[in-house]
């Protein structure tokens, strides 16, 4: 089990949010951290982080989730770039999560890092930006 000690081993401190990176959160998860993915459904239902402990856990419905959650666990809180996700790091640390980080630079990061990531091309999503923001709807 990760403790705070061990915690803070891992990342960098900013403004109270520990920010760790692709392959120290992959780390975490082989330690049994549980990645919180805060991205909107239809986002991480196309491209999702292939970890062995994932909630999906969409930011606008935080106040749900987070009453589920275990103080007691280690979270890293995911996004697709890494800056909605240290929001939310900081909330729920200000909120009493003491095991809680950011995934610095997100999917996007991640992937780049070469860390697994499922595809689920039925839900093939379009637009400019690298976490392809819109849904891609089929003509049938």
């Amino acid at each position: 089990m990760i403790d705070k000690e061990e915690l803070a081993r891992y990342g960098i401190l900013i403004q109270g949010v520990r920010n760790v990176t692709p392959g120290e959160a992959m780390e975490l998860c082989k330690k049994g951290a549980i990645m919180l993915d805060i991205r909107p459904l239809y986002e991480s239902d196309y491209r999702a982080f292939d970890v062995a402990e994932i909630i999906l856990a969409p930011a606008n419905e935080y106040n749900i989730w987070k009453e589920t959650l275990s103080a007691d666990k280690c979270y890293i809180v995911a996004d697709a770039s890494g800056l909605k996700s240290r929001m939310i790091a900081r909330q729920m640390i200000d909120e009493g999560y003491s095991l809680v980080v950011n995934l610095s630079g997100g999917i996007v990061d991640w992937e780049r890092s070469g860390c697994p990531v499922k595809v689920n091309k039925e839900s093939k999503l379009t637009g400019s930006c690298l976490c392809q923001l819109k849904p891609h709807y089929r003509k049938t």
